[in-house]
């Protein structure tokens, strides 16, 4: 079997954590489209879901790439109570499809809640190993308010790096929005203050690629809420060579058509455009393929115009082709901006330019048509005389 064991468990831990059938499988299809082997040993497993009659079915060598012995597990190695340098680990707070974070208490030189990242120990491989460790070094060339920060870094006995960021004791963007009752004018200034984060990436030549609601994080810093970008697993440097990764991230809903199509040398700034787009819709209208649809799950208010005007924000950041896309995310936080302020807003004006050249073309069309239908028409009093 060409598939690699690191590269099943990834794909299928990520994707067992999705409940919507469709949603998994559409994550599986654009995880593997490199790789149609791979997506069918991980659609086996989940079909398998947890009768134990079904998973017997599955081969051996797929059940040893799930069925790790207890000490290979991160989770077993690495318990409350343990500490790593100057941090003890109290508890987990997730685990993804390489790492484990833990929430840790510095004990020296100043005792502090931070949040720590280490490899997981059934995925220690050098590739691996090698993309925690620049993880660690992108949030360390990263300096921004909005963006978390590095405090520590190193590697375990076994060789499983690690490093040390701000705890956010925060509620995910959505969450946030949600609990607390923001209008749509708050929602859309957290939005700016993530344009301004993404955009400092951007500008050292990072690029995201799994922007998604749950990976921002809003907490309340002297009375007003301050979005923290998190997650840098997937990024992609752009001063770096381009090697298109074995294994393509990422999350199907906020995924720009390039990304998704495994494109490697077609990303760069407005593939993140596409997935603040896409979180645009989520906090405005309530999901983030709203744009699509004429309704939204949320009652905003907002009157028409207005909430015409910022569906015409979103299509322009979600554009498929990626030229029609804003440039980059200032371009989106400036147009953002001048919703809020009550100036017109690119996205409609490009709109309205674009509008004559459609109805030229439909006017073309219907000339060509009509000439064709007067024709027939001739010809056949042609036929009746």
């Amino acid at each position: 079997m060409n598939t690699t064991m690191p590269q099943l468990r990834a794909v299928y831990l990520q994707a067992i954590d999705i409940v919507e059938p469709e949603q998994r499988c559409r994550f599986v299809d654009t995880c593997c489209s490199h790789d149609p082997e791979l997506g069918r040993h991980v659609k086996q497993l989940l079909e398998c879901g947890d009768e134990d009659a079904g998973f017997m079915t599955v081969s051996a060598v797929l059940q040893t790439a799930l069925l790790m012995p207890p000490e290979q597990s991160a989770a077993e190695t690495l318990q409350p109570g343990t500490v790593i340098e100057r941090c003890q680990l109290l508890r987990k707070l997730g685990s993804g499809g390489m790492g484990t974070v833990f929430l840790a208490k510095q004990l020296l030189p100043v005792k502090r809640l931070v949040a720590l990242k280490v490899l997981r120990s059934d995925m220690l491989t050098t590739g691996t190993a090698a993309q925690i460790a620049a993880e660690s070094q992108t949030l360390a060339d990263l300096k921004h308010p909005g963006i978390v920060s590095l405090l520590d870094a190193g590697c375990l006995p076994d060789g499983r790096p690690w490093f040390v960021m701000d705890y956010i004791a925060g509620l995910s963007l959505t969450a946030y929005c949600r609990e607390q009752q923001l209008t749509p004018e708050e929602r859309l200034k957290l939005i700016i203050e993530l344009c301004n984060a993404v955009g400092h990436a951007h500008s050292r030549g990072i690029i995201h690629l799994d922007l998604k609601p749950s990976n921002v994080l809003v907490e309340q810093v002297d009375g007003r809420p301050v979005c923290r970008l998190i997650d840098f697993g997937i990024r992609r440097d752009l001063h770096a060579p381009c090697q298109p990764s074995a294994l393509i991230g990422g999350t199907p809903d906020y995924m720009s058509p390039e990304q998704a199509s495994g494109c490697a040398d077609q990303i760069d700034a407005r593939s993140d455009v596409f997935s603040l787009g896409r979180i645009l819709a989520e906090v405005v209208f309530g999901s983030p393929l709203a744009v699509a649809s004429t309704t939204h799950t949320e009652s905003l208010p907002l009157p028409g115009p207005r909430c015409r005007e910022l569906r015409c924000i979103v299509r322009r950041a979600t554009a498929e082709p990626a030229g029609e896309r804003y440039a980059s995310a200032a371009e989106l936080r400036d147009d953002l901006q001048r919703f809020l302020n009550r100036q017109p807003i690119i996205a409609t004006f490009r709109s309205a330019m674009e509008a004559p050249v459609r109805c030229q073309h439909f006017a073309k069309r219907t000339a060509a048509a009509t000439k064709q239908l007067v024709s027939l028409t001739d010809m056949r009093k042609s036929a009746e005389s």
